[in-house]
Formats: structure tokens, sequence, C-alpha cells
């Protein structure tokens, strides 16, 4: 037996860099994001100068399998700041395996070291009851109101 097939795959989470770019935009295309590799970099770059915004990767055994978005805010009605998820994707080929609640246990982990009092997501209309819906609702999250949207 090899010492290869004895071993669980590395799962590690760590912090997204403009490295990852081909890999974000891979993801993003996924879930119907429109995004080009250039663009993704400016995001990415823009992202490392703000100290309110996070982007993570899921890597399993050095394979960018997954992201997630993230956004902390503390306005002027709030006792506590939130966490935000402002996208959350898995790589097509990667789920079912448990891999998006490992990301959501990694935020909200992060969350309570910044003394969050919520993590919010929120879901396009559009697409309706479905997946990403019924999985925030199985990790623990309720429907607690709706966003209005005013496009400019």
């Amino acid at each position: 037996m090899s010492s290869e097939s004895c071993c669980a795959p590395a799962f590690v989470i760590r912090k997204c860099s403009s490295n990852d770019a081909q890999a974000m935009t891979s993801l993003m295309r996924q879930l119907s994001y429109p995004t080009t590799l250039n663009v993704m970099k400016e995001r990415l770059t823009m992202m490392d100068k703000q100290s309110s915004q996070f982007s993570y990767v899921a890597e399993l055994d050095g394979e960018v399998v997954g992201t997630v978005g993230l956004e902390v805010v503390r306005k002027q009605d709030m006792e506590k700041p939130v966490m935000f998820i402002t996208s959350l994707i898995v790589d097509k080929r990667f789920r079912k395996m448990g891999l998006g609640k490992r990301l959501v246990d990694k935020v909200e982990e992060m969350a309570s070291d910044l003394s969050c009092s919520h993590m919010h997501v929120g879901y396009k209309a559009e697409r309706g009851p479905g997946p990403a819906k019924d999985f925030y609702l199985k990790q623990g999250f309720e429907c607690t109101g709706y966003r209005l949207s005013k496009p400019l």
C-alpha cells in the first residue's frame, strides 16, 4: 500500500492573493458572475487595500476549489459590526463534499474573532429558492427579510 493512498487530501483555507486570479475567474464564471482575468486581478488588488473586505480561497491538495468573499460592515445604527458573505463558490467538481460548510465555518470563526453580531448572505431573487438558499438554511442562516435594490 502506497503512502499516498493512506492519507486524506490536504484542505487549506487561506487569504486570496492576486496569484489566484485565474482560479478565481474560473470559479466566478461557474456561477455566472461576469468577469475576465484582468478584471479579477484588479479586484483582488483593490481588495488588498481595503480593511473591511476579504477574499479567501479553499485549496484541496494545492488546487483552488472554492472561494468566499467577505465584507465587515459597521454603521451608526449598529452596536457591533456584521459580516456579509458577498460570494461563496465551490468548484462544481467538488460540491456535496462539505467544502462549502467548511468555508462557512471559517467565516463564522472570523466573524466571532472580529466581534461581529451576525453573519448575512444575500442571493439573487431571480435564482429563486434552490440549492444556494437551501445550503445556507442548513448552515443555520434564517430568512429575515428582503433586500430592495435600484439600478443606477
